[in-house]
């Protein structure tokens, strides 16, 4: 957890000590998309959907790397190992839908008739 802390300050660090840089906004995206990931896939259980929206998680700790890089590599490279465990989360995600029935991807609202 304190690659995540340490890049940012970097970045923080190299951007005039101003938390409203692009990069920074990136990173707070990634960290909100992950919060609803979390959402879904641990209070909802919804498998199918946590499956897809790992995806976005994994694609938004890419850009934040990415993002952090241009302002200062080293930054990047601190936090690049985000994106190797959620590489490997994301494998797990997809592993546990495709072992627990392939849960469609979209939620569906169930109507009941008498």
């Amino acid at each position: 957890m304190f690659h995540r802390t340490i890049a940012s300050t970097i970045v923080w660090d190299a951007s005039g000590r101003d938390l409203t840089v692009a990069p920074i906004a990136w990173f707070l995206l990634h960290l909100c998309i992950g919060d609803t990931w979390n959402t879904i896939n641990n209070i909802d259980r919804r498998l199918g959907t946590s499956a897809i929206v790992v995806l976005f998680v994994l694609a938004s700790a890419a850009n934040a790397v990415i993002q952090y890089y241009k302002v200062a590599p080293m930054a990047g490279y601190v936090l690049a190992p985000l994106v190797g465990w959620l590489v490997i989360a994301t494998l797990l995600v997809w592993n546990i839908w495709a072992i627990n029935g392939k849960q469609a991807f979209i939620p569906t609202k169930h109507t009941y008739s008498d």
